[in-house]
């Protein structure tokens, strides 16, 4: 399908309304160098509408509501779909806060015809792009990152093809290296100068405060990634309708924003159609008719951390001692204690504050598809008992579908400090 960009036209915007992303655009129009950057009169190509595709010609429907496209990238974006996935015996999708890629793992069995169509060859400097659904849910694109062959009991050739969701920027990467020095900024200022780096938007939900980093010869994302854990935070690379954004956020903001506005705060930044904050009721039962099994795991020992903060002005320490308040509490040593330098007293505080409010219960939940079930939405569990009661934050999830139990879903929440 091919669109005629006019003035005033946006790449979000045309994968908007035509219901698609940027990444598919980007795939199938490997000349973009810049996805800021089009020229009205150009030619855009476009996937067919995916709301009634063919099975045939657009993708494989691998349940009632799960398609799966092909795209070889090296051979003029050729949809390969129809004989790549005949022998798909399952596949699954995993995304979530912990790790900043997308992933997927597409089994497939029963290949007979390995040395003709399923040979080395075949794979052998070939990029390949997947463009997954599951109902409603656009996963994304992903490349193949990983090639495993087997054997089945049969002893008939098996291949497991493992893909990470396509990088953000094109020519930019947030796995760019930066080696810098910021100091007498707030953490949120200097967040945002990091994130511009790779013109990336910074959305910021978590308390302010001067400080010093260093930067020695870092990947942008590990940045991000070494800060959210030492301060308690969440932080996530995000492809939006307007563009790439990373966001900053404090388990605090999120559980009282949750509790004020009624919604997830990363609904509205990740442009997510579910619904961000799901109930579960112990004692009403049609809430259970899709989940099989609820597991939780509670932490059994107490966290010590101490602080130290230097200020070179005064020649004073300034030392805070924190411990995390575990209501279930079976071993109670505090001989060891784990010391952090700050760089300033207010840094000093967020840090104690982080342990004396991570999370002691953690738990998995599985059931039959719910395209709710994504992270940053929000779990409230009510009559599950004192300690596991509460809200909590969908943190990783999979999604997938194989040719026994059909679809399913799987998630992690972690339970958010409570707000009076």
């Amino acid at each position: 399908m091919l669109y005629v960009i006019k003035y005033g036209d946006t790449l979000s915007q045309i994968a908007i309304d035509n219901n698609t992303t940027i990444q598919e655009i980007l795939v199938l129009n490997p000349s973009i160098s810049d996805p800021n950057i089009i020229i009205a009169g150009n030619t855009l190509k476009l996937p067919e509408d995916i709301t009634n595709p063919n099975p045939t010609t657009q993708g494989k429907r691998v349940s009632t509501g799960g398609i799966i496209t092909v795209y070889d990238v090296g051979n003029n974006n050729k949809d390969i779909t129809q004989q790549f996935l005949e022998k798909l015996s399952s596949i699954s999708y995993k995304e979530g806060l912990k790790n900043q890629a997308d992933s997927i793992t597409i089994n497939m069995s029963n290949l007979i015809d390995l040395k003709n169509y399923w040979n080395d060859s075949f794979f052998k400097d070939r990029k390949l792009n997947f463009n997954i659904f599951f109902n409603n849910l656009d996963c994304g694109v992903f490349n193949i990152d990983e090639i495993d062959w087997g054997f089945d009991i049969n002893k008939n050739e098996t291949i497991s093809l493992n893909g990470l969701s396509i990088p953000i920027m094109s020519d930019k990467s947030i796995y760019t290296k930066i080696r810098t020095v910021y100091k007498n900024d707030t953490l949120e200022n200097t967040l945002k100068k990091i994130a511009s780096v790779v013109g990336i938007k910074l959305v910021y939900f978590f308390e302010d405060f001067k400080l010093k980093i260093e930067v020695q010869n870092e990947y942008i994302a590990n940045v991000f990634q070494r800060l959210a854990e030492k301060y308690g935070a969440i932080t996530k690379f995000l492809t939006t309708p307007d563009g790439p954004v990373v966001i900053f956020y404090g388990k605090k903001q999120i559980s009282n924003y949750a509790k004020n506005i009624k919604e997830s705060p990363f609904a509205s930044v990740a442009g997510k159609n579910t619904e961000s904050i799901i109930e579960l009721d112990r004692n009403r039962a049609s809430l259970f008719d899709n989940i099989d099994s609820i597991d939780f795991t509670l932490t059994s020992n107490r966290k010590q951390l101490k602080v130290v903060f230097y200020d070179p002005l005064t020649t004073r320490t300034y030392t805070k001692t924190a411990t995390n308040k575990s209501k279930l509490i079976l071993n109670d040593s505090r001989k060891d204690y784990e010391i952090v330098k700050v760089t300033s007293k207010q840094e000093a505080d967020i840090v104690a504050d982080k342990v004396m409010n991570e999370a002691d219960v953690t738990g998995f939940i599985s059931g039959r598809f719910n395209p709710n079930f994504v992270s940053g939405n929000i779990i409230n569990l009510k009559n599950f008992g004192e300690i596991r009661d509460g809200v909590y934050l969908i943190v990783d999830s999979e999604h997938g579908n194989d040719t026994t139990s059909g679809d399913y879903s799987n998630i992690e929440i972690e339970k958010l400090p409570e707000i009076n």
